[in-house]
């Protein structure tokens, strides 16, 4: 059951036909993402991330977790990335919407902050119409020449706000991350700003506190979405071995409850795309998926037997992709603290 959306076809099946042929070299890291992004792009799929169309981008993103979930991820960022320009009062940039320039959401040290558990890293110095950055950002994805990073930024004066940059910017150096245990085609890796300047026109006016309150429900729901594609494409795997005779046919009743509990999140995401009626449910959904989708890709492994142990098999390649999701921003350890402050 696809996620209740305004886009009935979020992409063509030539498309995901080359999804899913490129999984394993994205996996790997001998194709890189980037090509993928310029595909959809050049066939509209981003038209509803420049729309802030919520619904239609975690159509998208469960459509192709299905397929692979590092170009999920790295669509993620870069729709991210547009639904951050309009929240920032920025016109969307065409070469975003066409997928000639990819988006960067490095936005994982502003959450963090504004759960109390760390600083902004970026300092900004106005300076005549430009603005002068300097600092660190420890981790982001889509670093692919002349991409736009979107991150936080704070002022002499304690102002805290968002800021874009361009990958190649004077002073912006990039530093690719050490082998990954999957997505090593999502061009991931830290940042370092060293005097770097820009347009004061590229930073927005809108407070930090008030900017995440408007992006968090489309963060955290276009995350739960690829949660749940990968998920659901693993217990699609995992119920064509229950349906055979034999010893695999005694998982059925694992495999139910897992359907029953993917139905839960569906529900779940669908109700909090009409209307967010608590920060706490938003953040339970998504701790919930990440939790379901390990679940789901340790089944379809002990199903595949011995070839579920092989390294370089689409049941293995989603294992270690569901690996990523306790780790990714927000951490597993992060949703649980957020969810023990909002229910204090």
């Amino acid at each position: 059951m696809p996620v209740p959306s305004t886009v009935q076809q979020p992409v063509a099946d030539s498309l995901l036909a080359n999804v899913a042929e490129r999984a394993a070299s994205i996996d790997r890291g001998d194709v890189q993402t980037d090509v993928a992004l310029a595909e959809f792009g050049q066939n509209g799929a981003f038209d509803v991330a420049a729309q802030g169309d919520v619904a239609g981008v975690t159509a998208l993103l469960e459509t192709l977790a299905r397929e692979c979930f590092s170009t999920a991820f790295s669509s993620w960022g870069h729709s991210m990335t547009m639904l951050f320009h309009r929240a920032g009062g920025f016109e969307v940039p065409e070469e975003l919407i066409n997928g000639s320039v990819a988006g960067v959401s490095a936005m994982a040290p502003a959450f963090k902050w504004a759960s109390e558990l760390g600083d902004i890293p970026v300092e900004a110095a106005a300076d005549g119409d430009s603005v002068v950055l300097n600092g660190k950002i420890v981790w982001a994805s889509n670093l692919f020449p002349n991409a736009i990073v979107m991150m936080p930024v704070q002022f002499e004066d304690g102002t805290q706000t968002i800021a874009r940059v361009r990958v190649g910017a004077e002073g912006l150096s990039v530093k690719p991350s050490a082998p990954l245990m999957a997505l090593n085609g999502t061009a991931s890796g830290s940042l370092a700003l060293n005097n770097v300047r820009i347009p004061a026109s590229d930073v927005t006016g809108v407070p930090l506190k008030e900017f995440l309150a408007k992006v968090r429900p489309g963060f955290l729901l276009a995350q739960t979405a690829f949660c749940i594609g990968l998920g659901a494409r693993s217990l699609d795997e995992a119920a064509s071995s229950v349906e055979k005779p034999g010893p695999n046919s005694l998982f059925r009743d694992r495999l139910d409850a897992l359907r029953e509990t993917e139905q839960s999140l569906r529900n779940e995401h669908a109700s909090l795309l009409e209307k967010v009626t608590s920060p706490v449910r938003l953040l339970q959904l998504r701790l919930d998926a990440a939790h379901f989708v390990s679940a789901a890709t340790k089944l379809e492994a002990t199903l595949a037997g011995g070839r579920g142990y092989l390294a370089d098999t689409d049941t293995t390649r989603r294992v270690r992709e569901a690996a990523f999701l306790p780790v990714q921003s927000p951490t597993e350890g992060h949703l649980l603290w957020e969810i023990q402050r909002q229910s204090a």
